[in-house]
């Protein structure tokens, strides 16, 4: 048994009734996985999402642009080494 056992935790995720209608646009994702802090990451203050996307286009037509009352951090990440 390692130290950092207590870290490995199941994942569950459950579909959002009527989500599958929602931003249904061509920049949003194919597929969307949402955590939170309380549920997923040992409390710690913090959401974090992560998609797949296929297209490029409007995220959520008619919102933008839009702020947050807290701090947001953008991270992209390409899955093909000959366009990175």
């Amino acid at each position: 048994m390692s130290k950092y056992d207590y870290l490995l935790k199941p994942l569950e995720t459950a579909a959002i009734p009527g989500s599958e209608k929602a931003f249904r646009n061509t920049g949003n994702a194919d597929i969307n996985r949402w955590l939170n802090g309380r549920d997923h990451l040992e409390g710690v203050k913090l959401n974090f999402s992560w998609g797949f996307y296929t297209g490029l286009g409007d995220w959520h037509p008619g919102m933008d642009p839009h702020v947050h009352p807290y701090p947001e951090c953008l991270v992209f990440v390409g899955l093909d080494p000959d366009r990175p």
